[in-house]
């Protein structure tokens, strides 16, 4: 799910889902208990785990030095603050050790651009949560336009992906007394004028999807009853959810409410009016990327055949509001280049694109002047004026904020490096997978490195979501200074390559992700840079999924695996939390046909007792209401059962993000890197 300031666009996907899994083929589930989140029982078998794995590392010596150097890293007060350009002002959430729930502050663009800047507290999570007695996680602030007098706040409860929504008034810096409130849950909001919401809450089990999320839209006045806001909308009860695409711009504001039937079909209707519905009146292909000067853009999911018109998937298309099929091309893919995002400033259009994986940003057509080798990413664009910023950096480079004016990019803000890259190189290496597929990685590794060397492996592979090679400090700090290697494998099911990418991997096709990472990793051993007992891997959510594979399907490859928030038992993975919106990616496991192929990678139904296993490390959190901690839970279970070790860790806080703030995140990653520098050594 992803949230901007100015619009409250819902996308669907996760941008993490996290990793392992095992089990018998029996029907039977023994452990079937641990997925009662809070009960007493449940509880008290994860305290003795965390507690058996705690035991073990307070002994590691390097623990201690690990967490404390991730803290120094995340507490750094040279990181360049993100920010959202929001009329006069620009807006920045922080964190840092003495605020380690965070501020949201403002200031000038102008005083932004010195040194240091001076920033407007406008609200202390901290203090908060001391006055509140409370647990809160800033989940953002949503505008109705940049110069509004009030937003819509939304605060998580210890990091959970359901959140509280106050309204808060930007200039008394207070939130608004009997002003619009939503209380906990999975609820979706966008403005329609400044006194009044479209709204979908999860508050009626008879109008929320078996994945949780709400399917109606009612439409809510100021001051008014919510129970009594009228249904505008109401989709079907085998969807996944609705959501909203609102954004106001100079030439006037587009709201959209979108019928979400999967992950990948949509139906939008843009609103004129609660009884003015304008159905956008094509197949369900598409993905609606933004509207600018009267004209609507979308990006195709699969391949648009229309009557004299054929557009391939991965193309980015648009038209006049209410023309639908006057479409024209913005971009059209290629072998090795995709379509990410698109963004608009007042003037300008802006295209997001990877190409062969590195990431650039077009202006009306032309590509950001930047002559390094990195990657370049959009970091921000005003609407209502052409103020652009755009983030350049490399795996081995800090990250460099830059103002983009006409031809010329100036530099605001450069992070400084904080590990010696200065004995370290990138490759871009290809590995062929089983079928015969050339599967790109890249490696981190010494320059002087001769032989096999320690080496992580990560990857993801799913919900056409690409994994980029990015600055990662902490990496560099703990495991890349210490002479450990690094590998990004991009394989089938990501977004890499777009579309296709995606498509190779999907559903019954799955096994394909799992074979081009075994293709990465045995490429890595027969060029002689690592080798079975030197190599782990580590993945989240989806990439969870990926681990327990790895773990169950191909032991002899790895030493170590790290397995977090995991999904891990497919064949209740539709009965868990938001697991049944997954299905249009997995396959149903109820029905035969997906089961039939699902079972066979499973992990939690395909451990077996007499397999040498490589170590695992099983982490989650007790509040990730995406992907159920049952799965990491009952994953470790059954290994318990048949005495086969691990470790686990659960974190009682942080959500599907595993950590509520910088210390917690701190020891995550510290447990992480010890477990690695334990086995792989």
């Amino acid at each position: 799910m992803k949230q901007n300031n100015t619009s409250l666009r819902i996308t669907y996907l996760s941008p993490l889902l996290f990793l392992i899994g095992c089990a018998s083929m029996s029907n039977q589930d023994n452990h079937q208990w641990l997925e009662q989140v809070d009960s007493k029982e449940s509880l008290d078998w994860v305290q003795a785990q965390n507690n058996v794995t705690h035991s073990h590392f307070v002994k590691n010596e390097k623990l201690a030095s690990l967490e404390a150097e991730a803290l120094k890293i995340m507490d750094n007060k040279d990181r360049i603050p993100m920010i959202q350009i929001q009329g006069k002002y620009v807006y920045n959430f922080w964190t840092d050790n003495k605020n380690p729930r965070g501020l949201y502050r403002r200031t000038s663009f102008e005083s932004y651009k010195t040194s240091k800047p001076n920033w407007e507290i406008v609200l202390d999570v901290d203090k908060l949560n001391k006055v509140e007695n409370k647990s809160w996680v800033y989940r953002g602030c949503a505008f109705y336009k940049p110069d509004s007098k009030t937003c819509l706040m939304f605060l998580s409860d210890a990091g959970r992906d359901a959140s509280e929504m106050r309204e808060f008034d930007l200039t008394t810096k207070k939130f608004v007394q009997d002003g619009f409130f939503l209380p906990i849950g999975k609820n979706r909001v966008a403005w329609v004028d400044e006194n009044t919401l479209l709204v979908a809450v999860d508050s009626d089990p008879a109008t929320v999807s078996s994945s949780g999320y709400p399917l109606h839209v009612q439409y809510w006045k100021r001051n008014t009853d919510l129970k009594a806001a009228p249904v505008i909308f109401k989709a079907q009860p085998t969807d996944m959810t609705v959501g909203f695409y609102s954004k106001c711009r100079p030439e006037g504001c587009t709201v959209i409410i979108e019928r979400v039937i999967n992950f990948f079909q949509v139906e939008s209707y843009f609103f004129n009016g609660p009884d003015q519905l304008s159905k956008l009146d094509l197949p369900m292909v598409y993905q609606i990327e933004g509207v600018w000067k009267n004209e609507f853009y979308i990006s195709l999911l699969k391949d648009l055949n229309l009557p004299g018109q054929s557009y391939p998937a991965g193309s980015v298309l648009k038209a006049p509001i209410g023309q639908w099929t006057n479409l024209t091309s913005v971009f059209a893919p290629t072998p090795k280049n995709s379509f990410q995002s698109i963004a608009f400033s007042r003037d300008h259009l802006f295209l997001s694109v990877l190409e062969n994986v590195v990431p650039k940003v077009y202006r009306d057509g032309f590509v950001a002047p930047i002559k390094d080798i990195g990657n370049t990413t959009l970091a921000e664009v005003d609407e209502n004026s052409n103020q652009t910023l755009l983030m350049f950096e490399s795996p081995l480079t800090p990250p460099t904020l830059l103002e983009w004016k006409k031809n010329q990019l100036i530099t605001l803000k450069k992070m400084p490096s904080l590990f010696d890259s200065s004995r370290l190189k990138v490759e871009q290496l290809e590995a062929t997978s089983k079928d015969g597929t050339t599967v790109p990685y890249f490696l981190i590794r010494s320059i002087y490195s001769r032989g096999p060397g320690p080496t992580i492996i990560s990857a993801y592979g799913g919900f056409q979501v690409p994994m980029v090679p990015s600055y990662e400090s902490i990496r560099g700090k703990l495991w890349l200074e210490n002479g450990g290697q690094y590998v990004l494998a991009n394989i089938r099911g990501g977004g890499e390559f777009g579309p296709r990418w995606h498509e190779a991997a999907l559903k019954n096709k799955r096994q394909n992700a799992f074979d081009d990472l075994f293709a990465v990793t045995e490429d890595l051993f027969e060029k002689g840079l690592t080798t079975s007992s030197r190599t782990g891997f580590v993945g989240g959510s989806n990439g969870g999924l990926l681990a327990g594979v790895a773990y169950t399907q191909r032991p002899d490859l790895f030493k170590a695996i790290i397995s977090q928030v995991p999904l891990l038992d497919m064949k209740r993975y539709h009965k868990l939390l938001a697991g049944a919106s997954w299905t249009a990616e997995y396959g149903n496991p109820d029905d035969p046909k997906d089961w039939d192929y699902i079972s066979k990678y499973s992990p939690y139904q395909n451990i077996k007792s007499e397999t040498q296993y490589p170590s695992m490390f099983l982490m989650t959190s007790t509040r990730d209401d995406r992907v159920h901690p049952g799965h990491a839970r009952k994953f470790a279970a059954k290994l318990q059962e048949k005495k086969i070790p691990f470790y686990y860790f659960e974190n009682t806080e942080g959500g599907h993000g595993a950590a509520a703030d910088l210390k917690q995140r701190a020891r995550y990653v510290a447990l992480q890197y010890a477990y690695f520098l334990e086995q792989l050594q």
